[in-house]
């Protein structure tokens, strides 16, 4: 979820190292907070989950976690009975303050909604269950539509569109990937950027190439 307002802003607080307030001309305070996009809501949440499963590494989990933790008493990082990833996860989660992280290493049955209470449950196979505010991951994505194949464009290991920035070139020429399509960053102003980056270069490639074939015989 994303959200603009055309105000002017009178006033920025820094209340603590992850919340700010900001008051615009019209004497509106806004508060900005983290996971960056949503998840203020559920803030003050006595247990929130990190999946570390793939494509999430162990780093990038803990530093999902360290988003989560500024809503949430506790974080529990489950590892799906993943033994390799548990085992780079602990060093990480060991330098961190105890009382805030926790590795779960069981495997997941299943996820079960709570809509009532608002609540994710999580449920094992060995029959026990924990139930989170809400749970934090990163899922593999991929473009919708035929045309990736189509076009033998090249991915990514993400599963996103190998493009290269500044102007977001595809592995076919004459063929740009931009936005939430060709980065893992998928968010509203990296799109905005490399939108523009990619139009110019079009211009310029489409150009280019109506030159040289007037130059040709």
């Amino acid at each position: 979820m994303h959200m603009f307002a055309d105000v002017a802003v009178t006033e920025v607080i820094k209340e603590s190292d992850s919340y700010f307030k900001v008051r615009d001309a019209s004497g509106k305070v806004w508060n900005l907070p983290c996971l960056f996009c949503q998840g203020y809501e559920d803030r003050d949440a006595p247990s929130t989950g990190v999946l570390a499963v793939a494509p999430v590494a162990p780093t990038v989990a803990v530093h999902m976690a360290h988003n989560a933790t500024q809503l949430t008493d506790q974080v529990t990082i489950c590892t799906n009975g993943d033994e390799e990833v548990a085992a780079e996860l602990k060093p990480l989660v060991s330098s961190l303050v105890a009382s805030k992280f926790n590795v779960e290493t069981r495997q997941i049955k299943r996820l079960i909604g709570n809509g009532l209470r608002d609540s994710i449950t999580v449920e094992f196979v060995d029959g026990s269950s924990k139930e989170e505010k809400f749970l934090v991951h990163n899922p593999r994505a991929s473009p919708r539509g035929p045309f990736v194949a189509q076009l033998g464009l090249a991915t990514t290991p993400l599963g996103d569109i190998r493009a290269e920035a500044p102007f977001w070139q595809t592995s076919v020429p004459g063929v740009f990937a931009v936005g939430d399509c060709s980065t893992p960053y998928k968010v509203v102003p990296s799109a905005i950027t490399s939108g523009c980056n990619a139009a110019v270069a079009a211009s310029a490639e489409i150009q280019a190439a109506k030159f040289n074939r007037a130059l040709g015989p």
